[in-house]
């Protein structure tokens, strides 16, 4: 022990061999004593040799392989560098001033093995707690990749590359860091080169049955395709691929990122395959098909003028209204921009997308005057202060965004939701299941953000080109009158509940009371008018057995209107009375099951009698039918001539009692009615 410790002290004074030999003899002496040295002394011996490779002329001068083998190197620096470099003994920039010098005709194989070695194994970038050896594991690979590509044989420089990146073990830390150091370091060619053979190794991972590509492996290739000196049109063709290889979220994201901060700096035509690859990501970000996109051909017909951009006034308008800018300054791209990306995706609900949305406008340098935050998303209110600058071309993709996200979407979420809800609560009544269903109707985006839109100051009464008050209007009744004609249900959850949703966030607000009967009722009255001529053409396909949620339709009951009754109110309401009518004509039975619900309905100041009940439905004689029913109906008939009154005239209100003395049955007398004979 005391002669091992002695050699360690005294390895870097040993008395080499002059020439060739010092550094063969000092890894011989690592072979020899390799059995019995501790490992402070072999670790001493490794930078011995790095030490002395550093201080004499080039490697392949002094190290000649056919004096050692290579597994002899591997063993020395594996079982010793490696495993005490994780526990902080040997820090591996004591190695990598020497590699990041190294110049001229380096041709080392056992260097090659060392790359293996400290790739493969990737001990400290493995480590969470030892960020700085992170730091330093990874620049020794960076060094040992610039060794060799200065060296004769620069083509052996992809190896460690390949290696680091591909390993399964390697960290996506160590491939964040790792990737754009190799790219520094490596010349375009060996950077295609390395790019190549990275794609065909994914393609046949793709193809096997072990499929473990990580992510971090995708990005760091996604960073090559990025390097200028790549060309555009492989540049193109290699993200299609690669997007196509794989379904990540954040990797499509990322490519379409890129596309569009290469489009604004572009001057050369932008192709086809380019625009599909924006297309693609909007349709696989928004989750639903998008119409047809500009062809390279029409685009350029645009740019020479042979053929006129729709809107071609407004074009200039929107550019000046969300770039802020001067319209001859404004990007050329932006009309193409506001029609394939802000339109598709302004709708959505959750915060990654509105991440997109955020990411897509500061690519293409569309700049709000709501600050655009990406970590935070962008609001509903951000969203709804873009529509009033976009072409009125553009209604239609918000109208079947908006329909779509009601109907189809919010429709699975709730599913879901619902799904969870029963298992979580099995036991509670059917009451609270439609309950939750009806507080994610009460967040619907869609509705919020169109209504919200509505009451923009920015929005003119009318406008031929651009989105206005007028156009919005018919936007919110078309969703509507769609939204009331789809007989789709969900756990006895009709769509009459979406509409109600509608008309509840148009319901008045006193902050908007001014513009409120200008903008919100007329949509209101149309779409109840859509209703009621629904109900009479084809009462089935509303579900009319289906009373209480068609009463649920009546707006704003717990937002009194600005008036005592309002209009809108009434259109309903008369709308709701035929719908009774027609019930109780077809089944008699029906009516008295409803009135209770009808006579609470009715209570409301803002609603008369004669807007809930059918007038000529009082005069039924209140003798016909079982104990049940003739109760409810004299409860109806008294509440018509007490507190509703008013809802009658003299003589409805005459013949109304003449049928109540018909009724002699002890039943007045027991509910207290005898007074109103008098």
């Amino acid at each position: 022990m005391e002669r091992q410790t002695l050699i360690a002290k005294r390895v870097l004074e040993w008395p080499w061999d002059e020439g060739a030999n010092r550094t063969r003899d000092l890894f011989e002496m690592a072979r020899a004593y390799r059995t019995i040295l501790p490992g402070m002394v072999r670790k001493a011996v490794a930078l011995a040799a790095f030490s002395f490779l550093r201080q004499t002329e080039p490697f392949n001068a002094h190290l000649h392989l056919e004096h050692f083998e290579v597994a002899d190197l591997k063993y020395v620096l594996h079982g010793d560098f490696l495993d005490e470099a994780q526990n902080d003994e040997l820090k591996p920039k004591q190695v990598t001033p020497y590699l990041a010098a190294v110049s001229g005709d380096v041709n080392l194989k056992p260097l090659i093995e060392f790359v293996s070695v400290v790739t493969h194994e990737q001990h400290l970038a493995q480590i969470d707690g030892l960020k700085a050896g992170k730091g330093q594991a990874l620049n020794l690979v960076a060094s040992l990749c610039k060794a060799l590509q200065l060296s004769d044989r620069p083509q052996l420089a992809i190896r460690p590359s390949l290696d680091a990146i591909k390993h399964p073990a390697a960290s996506s830390r160590a491939r964040h860091i790792l990737g754009p150091r190799l790219l520094g370091i490596l010349p375009p060619a060996q950077v295609d080169s390395l790019y190549d053979q990275l794609f065909e190794w994914i393609v046949a991972k793709h193809a096997s049955e072990d499929f473990d590509i990580k992510v971090s492996v995708f990005k760091t290739v996604t960073e090559m395709l990025r390097l200028p000196y790549l060309s555009r049109d492989a540049t193109f063709s290699r993200l299609t691929q690669l997007g196509e290889l794989s379904g990540h979220i954040d990797i499509q994201h990322g490519i379409c990122k890129w596309v569009l901060q290469d489009l604004t700096k572009s001057t050369e035509p932008i192709s086809d395959a380019t625009w599909s690859l924006v297309d693609s990501f909007v349709t696989m970000a928004n989750g639903i098909v998008e119409g047809v996109s500009f062809t390279e051909e029409k685009w350029h017909a645009f740019e020479d003028g042979t053929a006129e951009l729709p809107e071609v006034e407004s074009n200039q308008r929107i550019k000046a209204s969300l770039l802020g800018m001067k319209p001859e300054d404004a990007p050329d791209l932006s009309y193409t921009y506001a029609k394939r990306v802000i339109a598709p995706l302004a709708l959505n609900t959750t915060i990654n997308k509105r991440r997109y949305i955020s990411t897509f406008l500061k690519a293409s340098g569309i700049e709000l005057d709501t600050p655009l935050q990406v970590t935070q998303g962008v609001s509903v209110e951000d969203v709804q202060d873009w529509i009033p600058g976009l072409p009125l071309s553009l209604l239609d993709i918000f109208e079947s965004q908006a329909t779509a996200h009601v109907l189809d979407s919010q429709f699975a979420r709730w599913k879901s939701d619902l799904s969870r809800h029963n298992e979580r609560w099995n036991d509670t009544p059917g009451g609270k299941q439609l309950s939750h269903i009806e507080q994610g109707m009460a967040s619907t985006t869609a509705f919020t953000t169109l209504v919200s839109a509505l009451f923009n100051e920015g929005l003119q009464p009318s406008d031929e080109h651009l989105i206005s008050v007028k156009s919005m209007q018919d936007l919110l009744v078309s969703v509507g009158t769609k939204l009331l004609q789809n007989p789709r249900s969900i756990a006895g959850h009709h769509p009459l509940e979406h509409i109600r949703t509608l008309l509840t966030t148009l319901g008045p607000n006193v902050a908007q009371r001014a513009e409120w009967s200008i903008r919100a009722r007329p949509v209101i009255e149309r779409i109840a008018a859509a209703y009621e001529s629904l109900v009479l053409e084809s009462g089935p396909a509303i579900k009319p057995h289906r009373l209480e949620i068609a009463i649920l339709l009546l707006p704003f009951p717990s937002h009194p209107p600005f008036s005592e009754k309002a209009d809108s109110c009434a259109v309903f309401a008369h709308a709701l009375a035929d719908l009774i009518t027609s019930l109780v004509d077809e089944d008699p039975d029906v009516y008295h099951v409803h009135l209770p619900l009808l006579m609470k309905l009715a209570e409301q100041n803002y609603f008369l009698a004669q807007d809930i009940f059918p007038v000529a439905r009082a005069l039924t004689s209140l003798t016909e039918g079982g104990l049940r029913v003739r109760v409810i109906r004299h409860q109806w008939a008294h509440r018509l001539v007490t507190a509703w009154s008013g809802s009658l005239t003299e003589l409805e209100k005459t013949e109304l009692i003449e049928m109540w003395k018909q009724d002699e049955s002890p039943l007045i007398s027991a509910l207290g009615y005898a007074h109103l004979l008098s």
